[in-house]
């Protein structure tokens, strides 16, 4: 009786060592397929927790300054972080969008604030705002790159033009003063005016 016992547990051990080493193998395979759809789906959550958070803020800092034009005099007096209008993109590629937004100074002298969103808040990055300011001579186009880096270019008619570019890096900006090769204007991403039916549209 117990030899029978040992023989049939010995067929059932190797039974189950095979069935454990195909188990095992499976799990294998699927790990790297678990880990990217968790992966997928916290990007996810985020970007959304992010444009949440972006379309409150903006809400509660919508800019009425109007700079009329070619007065040089009249200041802004609200606070830096009242926004004209705003962006979003993903400057550094992990999954959450990076706010920019607009805020007018006086006539043809403006700021970009950019913010990111990190530990559940609004958050300003290093280095920022970009000052736009051509009162001097000469005018700023500001666009984003289809590489989602911001572009500041100068256009000082005689006097020559620049580019700057600016890029996330950790918490901060990095800035160029040169044209990065493959950087070409992204027309869809552009800054549109801070209201309530573009928020609705645009951070959802």
């Amino acid at each position: 009786m117990a030899k029978r016992q040992k023989q049939i547990y010995g067929m059932t051990k190797r039974k189950y060592i095979s069935k454990m080493i195909c188990i095992l193998l499976g799990a294998a395979l699927l790990i790297p397929a678990i880990g990217a759809d968790c992966s997928q789906v916290n990007a996810a959550s985020g970007k959304s927790r992010a444009l949440k958070a972006y379309r409150s803020y903006l809400a509660k800092n919508e800019s009425h300054f109007n700079a009329k034009e070619y007065d040089f005099t009249t200041q802004n007096k609200e606070p830096v972080k009242k926004a004209d209008s705003f962006l979003v993109m993903d400057m550094n590629r992990d999954g959450i969008p990076e706010l920019l937004t607009w805020h007018g100074v006086s006539f043809k002298s403006d700021l970009v604030n950019i913010y990111t969103f990190r530990n559940g808040k609004v958050t300003v990055l290093r280095n920022s705002p970009v000052d736009i300011n051509s009162q001097a001579r000469g005018y700023y186009d500001v666009y984003a790159c289809r590489k989602h880096h911001l572009h500041a270019k100068w256009n000082g008619g005689m006097m020559g033009k620049t580019m700057t570019v600016y890029q996330m890096k950790g918490t901060g900006l990095k800035k160029k003063t040169a044209r990065l090769r493959g950087c070409k204007r992204d027309n869809k991403i552009i800054f549109r005016k801070n209201n309530r039916k573009n928020r609705d549209r645009y951070l959802k």
